[in-house]
């Protein structure tokens, strides 16, 4: 199916440059595709010059930021969570992190990967809360996670926090505690959907998408 796709980003008025959403999903193209076949992508990525709104993981956003010169997006979610981040491929993707105005990330409780937001120009982010392979115990200061992620974002107008864990019990007691945070801060920028949606057991940890 990708070469299909390969195939049309080569035709000479390609409709790929009407392309304004790009959703990449690990699942669907072989990993070849990423790791061994960059020719193949470089001759693919061009063709998305004009998206705007891209879905996927940090490598991808990485391969797409050095095929496309001036790559602008307004919306991203990054589907790879926080605590596998990889600082080069940060520094690579922060220039198309910088011009966003939407970002939605899988943020892993313990994580501290946000480097590349510490310059963007987001205003709206969107967090979804995970467990990884940590445990909720009593010396674990969830709200000065969440105090932490609103602080990494410079131009922040809304953050909405989103548990999500396999048990209900855990996303309630997360839940919980940002709301409490919340409360103390009387920030109007900040807000909890604490609606449960269990993440299914055999999902991977490392990643939404």
């Amino acid at each position: 199916m990708y070469q299909r796709f390969v195939s049309t980003s080569d035709l000479p008025e390609t409709p790929l440059l009407l392309t304004r959403s790009l959703v990449v999903s690990l699942s669907n193209v072989p990993l070849r595709f990423y790791h061994n076949n960059e020719t193949v992508f470089a001759s693919l990525a061009p063709a998305l010059a004009n998206i705007t709104s891209f879905t996927g993981t940090t490598q991808a956003l990485g391969r797409l930021v050095q095929c496309i010169d001036g790559l602008r997006l307004r919306s991203a979610y990054l589907v790879d969570v926080t605590g596998s981040w990889r600082l080069p491929i940060l520094e690579t993707i922060t220039p198309a992190i910088d011009t966003l105005s939407k970002l939605h990330i899988a943020y892993e409780l313990g994580s501290s990967s946000l480097y590349a937001m510490s310059s963007s120009n987001v205003e709206y982010l969107i967090v979804d809360v995970l467990l990884g392979l940590l445990r909720i115990d009593g010396d674990f200061d969830i709200a000065q996670e969440a105090a932490y992620l609103t602080a990494s974002v410079p131009r922040l107008r809304c953050v909405l926090f989103r548990p999500r864990f396999q048990m209900e019990s855990t996303a309630h007691c997360v839940s919980a505690q940002i709301i409490e945070w919340a409360e103390l801060q009387r920030d109007p920028r900040v807000w909890i959907d604490d609606t449960f949606v269990p993440i299914p057991h055999n999902d991977d940890p490392h990643s939404l998408g």
